[in-house]
């Protein structure tokens, strides 16, 4: 019986291979401008096409890395990268544009405190100083529902004044009940809650 000794042989590297084709990322239904001139990618691989005017006239910081320093900088088509999730980008970017402009304002009132603590966070990050402050109003409220989700936030933005109004206000529950519950509720090191400036706070120096 004869027998078929041929071979297949792989390709090498030299021949061509068929390109693998590359999915595009998705664009959110709301923010897929076809006029937009920049692109936002959310940590979820979401695209968000928005208007470098609208980012430039209430963000310092898109402000900066627009003009400042590049004034020849044109739009461009590859996206800029962002920390933040999708949900946190939907209630962002409304805020650079008009009410008009919106289906709907967003009503920061419903937003569930640990999304809010996230907007306002970022709302710090890109220096969105009128809606930092607009947001700030929806943050204090918070404190007395849940201090130790304040105080998380507080510690991350280094901002002294929200957390001495949350530790102060933590003072009410038994917080050496659980420590290792409310360290991680409060997202910092136990050594460093009971330490300056919070230690202070606790020990009724800071008034």
């Amino acid at each position: 019986m004869d027998t078929d000794n041929t071979l297949t042989v792989a390709p090498s590297p030299s021949q061509s291979v068929a390109p693998i084709p590359q999915i595009p990322l998705p664009k959110h239904p709301s923010f897929s401008s076809l006029d937009a001139d920049v692109i936002l990618q959310s940590v979820n691989s979401t695209l968000f096409c928005v208007h470098k005017v609208n980012l430039c006239a209430l963000s310092a910081f898109f402000r900066d890395m627009f003009y400042v320093g590049n004034p020849d900088l044109s739009p461009r088509d590859d996206p800029i990268l962002v920390s933040e999730p999708d949900t946190v980008l939907e209630l962002l970017l409304p805020m650079f544009y008009p009410v008009d402009d919106l289906t709907t304002p967003t009503d920061f009132t419903k937003v569930e405190s640990a999304l809010l603590m996230q907007c306002y966070e970022a709302t710090g990050k890109y220096q969105m100083w009128l809606a930092s402050l607009a947001l700030r109003s929806f943050v204090e409220p918070v404190i007395s529902i849940d201090p130790f989700l304040v105080i998380n936030l507080a510690n991350r933005t280094n901002d002294s004044a929200l957390l001495t109004k949350a530790v102060k206000a933590s003072l009410a529950f038994d917080i050496l009940a659980d420590v290792s519950w409310y360290c991680e509720k409060t997202g910092v090191l136990w050594p460093k809650l009971v330490g300056p400036p919070v230690g202070q706070i606790l020990m009724g120096e800071l008034t």
